[in-house]
Parts: C-alpha cells; structure tokens; sequence
C-alpha cells in the first residue's frame, strides 16, 4: 500500500468527510487577495498538506499556485525565458518581485 493509498484509507476512515469537503474546496478556490506572498504562500502550503490529493505532484502544485498568485504577481512570475518548475521557483519569484516593487516605490 502507498503513502497516497493509507492516507486515503484513513482519512475515509477517520476524517470527517464535511470538513474534508470542506477544506478541498477552500483550495480549490484559494485566492492571494489581500494577502501577501508569504501569508498566501503560507495558507497554499497549509491547504495543500491536507488535501494532498489535490496536488499529486510538483507540477500540479505549481500549476495551482499560479492561480493563486494575483494576476499581477502570476504574469511576471511566469514571465521571462521559462515557468517555473518548482514551488520554491515561484515562491521565490515573487518574493523577488515584491521586494523590487518595494524597493522602487522608496
């Protein structure tokens, strides 16, 4: 039996399916807002610790993550010579982004 297999097993065992429900469907609609990198950053990464079957793979994390970003932050993240293949590669991305923003407006 896999990690992904006995996770599932025992979540249908000993997970309220409400809440499960519930939680997979605040990831799937996870938006940055008003918060920021890191704070958005912080609840992706919450989220998608207990809904790992959402994202099965670095790439599907990726891919979801960049829907999280607002619109602005994911254009120039994914902007430039390649995607990002990585979470890190994201999130230090924009973190990078941020601190340009940053520093331009002093």
């Amino acid at each position: 039996m896999s990690w992904q297999d006995f996770v599932t097993e025992f979540r249908s065992m000993y997970y309220n399916q409400e809440i499960l429900a519930a939680q997979q469907d605040e990831f799937t609609n996870l938006r940055q807002g008003s918060m920021t990198v890191m704070e958005a950053v912080k609840k992706f990464e919450q989220l998608a610790h207990l809904c790992p079957e959402l994202v099965p793979n670095e790439k599907e994390k990726v891919r979801r993550m960049m829907k999280m970003f607002r619109t602005d932050i994911s254009k120039q993240v994914s902007a430039g010579s390649s995607l990002p293949t990585l979470v890190s590669d994201c999130i230090s991305r924009a973190i990078f982004l941020k601190v340009q923003e940053l520093e331009t407006k002093k």
